[in-house]
């Protein structure tokens, strides 16, 4: 029975005129494919990008607490060593006292 219903099945496929353009039919499911891998690649970058940014933030926060719990007594940070002057040996005229 089954046998009969795909026979006809097939007989009343085979005589439509509209049949489809193969060329057509694989150009559509390949671009299908294409834009399910570049959606798997884009979700894949962004997933990655924010683990990596939720490691980042969670290393800044560890130093913060962990420089906090650390060092009870807080002290001011060094002040900046000034810069080193220009020597004057040889672009002063000396000053003569003695005459």
């Amino acid at each position: 029975m089954k046998l009969l219903h795909l026979i006809a099945l097939l007989s009343l496929v085979s005589c439509s005129p509209d049949l489809p353009d193969g060329d057509h039919l694989i150009k559509e499911i390949l671009d299908a494919r294409i834009a399910e891998h570049i959606r798997q690649k884009d979700n894949d970058c962004k997933a990655e990008a924010l683990s990596d940014a939720e490691a980042h933030v969670d290393s800044i926060v560890y130093k913060m607490l962990n420089a906090d719990l650390v060092d009870s007594l807080k002290f001011p940070s060094r002040p900046v060593k000034p810069l080193r002057p220009d020597g004057i040996i040889g672009k002063v005229q000396k000053f003569d006292v003695g005459n």
